[in-house]
């Protein structure tokens, strides 16, 4: 869907139980070639956000995902080579799956990695070598919603551990 000269693109941070699955672009791509990105793209006309991340997490890594299971992150506007875009960012975790589980297909992406929570903090907080490996926009989610994930998984966690502590008793 695009607004004016606003385009939008959702984007899902998923997380396996081997970590936040990435996606290595091809190097012939027209946004960022060759570099790794979260599951992502184009919000098609008459399609919600929401609908479009599901339908990019399953194009794009063969998981699927069903609407109720995406948690909403942010919005944010990103300006990348002239083009603004507006980012959907949303949120799921399947620790059930792992990396094995995550395909990747030729057409679009040339490998895939699961990538860990505290190595990503890592690397926003160092600004590591590899940190122009990931594209523009995933740099952006990085360095500033992968905290707001990270709490969100671990108070998801002490719920749960709350819940067996109960069930103990």
């Amino acid at each position: 869907m695009e607004d004016g000269n606003e385009v939008d693109v959702a984007f899902v941070m998923i997380v396996t139980g081997d970590g936040v699955v990435y996606l290595k672009r091809n190097e012939d791509d027209d946004i960022e070639p060759g570099k790794w990105c979260l599951p992502s793209g184009h919000v098609e006309s008459g399609e919600t956000c929401k609908s479009a991340a599901v339908r990019e997490l399953y194009e794009e890594t063969g998981i699927k995902a069903g609407p109720e299971e995406l948690e909403y992150l942010t919005t944010f506007p990103y300006l990348l080579d002239g083009t603004r875009f507006r980012v959907w960012l949303y949120f799921v975790e399947k620790d059930t799956l792992g990396s094995e589980d995550v395909k990747i297909f030729a057409e679009e992406h040339s490998e895939k990695k699961c990538v860990g929570m505290d190595a990503l903090a890592a690397m926003r907080n160092l600004r590591v070598d590899n940190w122009d490996k990931f594209t523009a926009i995933d740099r952006h989610i990085i360095a500033n919603y992968v905290p707001e994930v990270s709490s969100r998984m671990k108070n998801k966690e002490n719920a749960n551990e709350m819940r067996n502590l109960s069930k103990a008793f």
